[in-house]
């Protein structure tokens, strides 16, 4: 998917959290560009109400590992952070990324670890709207 605007990303959400169990969406879509990415998590997250959206993907070319963290404003006064999710999964990935607790967007190299890194973020997600 490319050139996603905001009408397409709030589809695409819509669609995501009827996969959420227990307020987290984590799932794999390859082929979304960066922008595309954070459109469709923060998409998402505004829809889900109360939790954590987690997507990891390879980037169009299949040369990256990408991956989205977004946190409701409930979760993150509750101490849930997008990072505290987001940096150990982008590390399976080879790369890092930001500190934001309510979005993190980053990857890496590593796309043979893609379903590795989904699982870490299902956990990570999954422990963090648990606590």
């Amino acid at each position: 998917m490319t050139g996603c605007d905001r009408k397409q990303a709030v589809a695409d959400a819509g669609g995501l959290v009827a996969e959420a169990v227990d307020g987290v969406i984590a799932v794999r879509r390859d082929g979304v560009a960066g922008e595309d990415l954070r459109r469709i998590a923060i998409a998402a997250r505004d829809a889900l109400g109360s939790g954590v959206v987690v997507i990891v993907g390879a980037s169009p070319d299949g040369k990256k590992g990408a991956v989205a963290v977004a946190v409701t404003k409930d979760r993150v006064e509750a101490g849930v952070s997008a990072a505290a999710i987001g940096g150990p999964v982008a590390k399976v990935l080879g790369g890092g990324t930001g500190k934001a607790p309510d979005f993190v967007q980053g990857g890496g190299p590593n796309v043979a670890a893609l379903d590795d890194a989904l699982a870490l973020a299902r956990e990570q997600a999954t422990a963090a709207v648990g606590s």
